[in-house]
């Protein structure tokens, strides 16, 4: 086999991750006016699958990396929790406009920063 034949032949095979993109790009623009609540929700359910999922990480991590499950609890779980902890407590304030001040050619006007996800992830 040639090698522009191995490239056509890999480049054309179907691409699981390249079908997941696109669906999450596809739901992007909906997410993006998603409402606190939703989103608070959305991460109150991950921290309860990782929870739930708790030995099944702890499997996968031995077996490729030879991981200790306590170590997997420490740097994988608990960190995870902890930041979903984190980012669920301040979201409300991290979404709110937060106003700013204007430049004295602008007296009289009012400024704000009107936070907008970006991307297909929504950061």
């Amino acid at each position: 086999m040639t090698t522009p034949s191995l490239f056509a032949s890999l480049t054309s095979a179907p691409n699981h991750f390249q079908t997941q993109f696109d669906a999450l790009r596809a739901q992007a623009p909906r997410l993006r006016h998603e409402a606190v609540a939703a989103r608070r929700q959305r991460l109150r359910r991950l921290a309860d699958w990782l929870t739930a999922h708790r030995t099944d990480i702890q499997q996968a991590l031995y077996q490729d990396f030879r991981k200790p499950p306590a170590e997997t609890d420490v740097t994988e779980i608990w960190a995870s929790l902890v930041e979903l902890k984190h980012t669920n407590r301040h979201l409300g304030r991290w979404l709110a406009p937060r106003r700013v001040g204007t430049p004295l050619a602008l007296m009289g006007t009012k400024g704000w920063v009107q936070v907008e996800p970006k991307g297909v992830v929504l950061i």
